[in-house]
């Protein structure tokens, strides 16, 4: 478990994610926190995360964090990387808060937190984001947090901002640079 000044991040284990897609109550009393409706803003993720940590069970601290306020017990978002870093030391970040949590400041939190957690592992050289044009309230939060914008992305559903941040204290993987 990690945690940041308001907030605990519980790394999915295999049974969290079979509970969070199929037993929220069981889910709530394991991490002993309530868990609303309105959680996880983007169930479509989850069986992603679960095929990864079947795949191989450390692949779960470069995956999906349940986010948890203590002032509440309630699990408030989650946040994560969409896997282990690449060959170039790169890992992709990935948010989300709850809507009656949302303007409280747990998003910037969030990504904060880790943003510097990935900064301390091995091989993490960078970190990259996308968010869609209109999303002014992530693009605020990668500000803050230090993301820079480097480039627009044309997909299937439209344009996508590219957003990166380096690592000040990261050496290129396998080349010692």
């Amino acid at each position: 478990m990690l945690k940041s000044r308001n907030l605990l991040y519980f790394p999915c284990t295999e049974t969290m994610l079979m509970y969070a897609l199929n037993d929220k109550p069981e889910l709530s009393r394991i991490l002993g926190a309530a868990v609303p409706h309105t959680w996880p803003v983007s169930p479509e993720a989850l069986p992603y995360f679960l095929s990864m940590v079947k795949i191989k069970a450390e692949n779960a601290k470069w995956l999906n964090y349940i986010v948890v306020f203590p002032g509440t017990s309630t699990v408030v978002g989650d946040i994560g990387f969409l896997g282990p870093p690449d060959a170039d030391g790169c890992v992709e970040i990935g948010y989300s808060v709850i809507p009656e949590y949302r303007g409280r400041g747990f998003a910037t939190e969030m990504v904060q937190r880790m943003t510097d957690w990935a900064f301390s592992q091995q091989h993490v050289v960078s970190i990259r984001a996308h968010t869609m044009p209109g999303n002014t309230a992530s693009i605020r939060i990668l500000r803050r947090c230090g993301y820079v914008h480097i480039s627009t992305i044309d997909t299937e559903k439209g344009p996508k901002y590219l957003w990166k941040q380096i690592n000040p204290s990261a050496t290129k993987p396998n080349t010692g640079i």
